[in-house]
């Protein structure tokens, strides 16, 4: 039969129809591999499974019973009951239960069960080419009157998600945003109206300051507390809530503009709770998931019109924006710790899409131009506005923390003062 045409002829091959074709025995003679027998399938039968490996015994699935689960696998953590030696067990509450304050009950927290790497671990070499291509990206850099700062931390970035950048503390519920971050009532018993921003060379020397203290300060990033620091802060937040009895009177200090209400203490016990329920739900937490600073250099102007904004400390170069600040028509460059570039570019790409020309920055970048600023000869103005702004970051710092301490008396003092109360049972 001829081959069909869509198959052109190979010499020495004779092309037979499907339904000529019968089945051939397998005719593989026993000597073709050497120590190899061929046996046909219906002859083979499943042989018992025979250990050869010494000490090991093989035991028929049918013979194998549950484990007790308090025999953990060596991959699984263990129990609290049984902590591991290398964890630190969660404190435990050892203060005099009761209920809290009327006014405040005690904030009902759902702990993440997982977060995501915030840092990448880069070598000294690579860090240090990161660093020197944010210098060169700076070279044109000044802080003039037209640019606005704000310093803030990681914890930000859903928030700033949700709103398209920042707003007003007090428009946060419009959001359905709750703080999680930032200064805050932690001196202060209200929240701020505005966005209190840094204006100009003072006020980039403010912003970085508040940068470094996200960086340093416990009260700013409580996950910088030890679990026993934790613990005790909490600890001493819940006493003063449930024995406050000076409704509409606050606690101050003389000379200082340091002041401790209810609202505050509540406020704080909602993030120390936050932090501890984490720490309780990831007690292994990798340090490559924790909160970073990062601040956020915009315009008052983003080429259509001014942003709304009041002049609360000229001498320092703070303001206050009086609306939201969005990053797509505002934000110019965004300033993180080396090690968290490619977390933060990764939150802005979600935020703005792949094509936004926000630049990401090194703060060790931004540090290191100002230092080589300063004593710029053949720009005076320049060289004015970087010492300008490293006096300023200075000064602030010292300042707050000054208050830290300050508003750490007061939670001492109301703690001591305050009559206890019995709980009703």
């Amino acid at each position: 039969m001829p081959p069909p045409t869509r198959f052109p002829p190979i010499p020495g091959v004779r092309y037979v129809p499907a339904r000529e074709v019968r089945p051939q025995p397998l005719d593989i003679p026993s000597s073709s591999i050497p120590g190899v027998r061929y046996v046909p399938a219906r002859e083979v039968r499943p042989q018992p499974l025979n250990s050869s490996i010494p000490g090991v015994r093989y035991v028929p699935a049918h013979e194998v019973s549950p484990q007790s689960p308090t025999s953990p696998s060596p991959h699984v953590s263990p129990s609290p009951a049984s902590p591991s030696p290398h964890v630190s067990p969660s404190p435990h509450d050892n203060f005099q239960e009761g209920p809290l304050h009327a006014h405040s009950a005690p904030p009902v927290l759902v702990a993440p069960k997982s977060t995501a790497a915030t840092h990448t671990s880069n070598s000294h070499q690579v860090r240090g080419a990161k660093i020197d291509m944010g210098v060169e990206q700076l070279s044109g850099f000044t802080p003039h009157d037209g640019k606005l700062f704000h310093s803030t931390s990681s914890k930000a970035w859903e928030g700033l998600g949700k709103a398209g950048g920042l707003v007003p503390a007090t428009m946060l519920k419009d959001y359905d945003i709750e703080r999680v971050t930032g200064e805050g009532d932690i001196f202060v018993p209200k929240e701020k109206g505005g966005i209190h921003c840094g204006q100009g060379d003072l006020g980039l020397g403010r912003a970085m300051a508040y940068f470094e203290l996200t960086q340093d300060s416990s009260h700013f990033s409580p996950h910088l507390h030890t679990n026993q620091q934790l613990h005790a802060e909490i600890k001493q937040a819940r006493h003063i809530i449930r024995n406050w009895d000076i409704n509409g009177s606050f606690y101050h200090q003389d000379n200082s503009r340091s002041t401790l209400g209810l609202e505050q203490v509540s406020n704080r016990l909602r993030q120390l709770e936050t932090e501890k329920a984490l720490r309780d739900t990831m007690p292994q937490r990798p340090r490559n998931t924790e909160p970073y600073p990062m601040m956020f250099e915009f315009g008052t102007s983003n080429g259509a019109r001014m942003l709304r904004m009041d002049r609360i400390s000229p001498r320092i170069g703070e303001v206050a924006v009086k609306e939201p600040v969005k990053f797509e028509e505002n934000l110019h460059r965004v300033f993180v710790p080396v090690d968290n570039l490619e977390h933060a570019r990764g939150q802005l790409h979600r935020m703005l899409g792949s094509r936004h020309s926000v630049d990401v920055i090194p703060y060790e970048s931004l540090q290191q131009t100002l230092h080589d600023q300063r004593n710029e000869e053949r720009d005076p103005d320049k060289a004015y506005r970087a010492r300008a702004a490293l006096h300023n970051k200075a000064g602030t710092y010292k300042a707050i923390s000054r208050s830290e301490a300050e508003i750490g008396e007061l939670y001492d003092e109301a703690a001591a003062t305050l009559p206890l109360r019995t709980p009703n049972y």
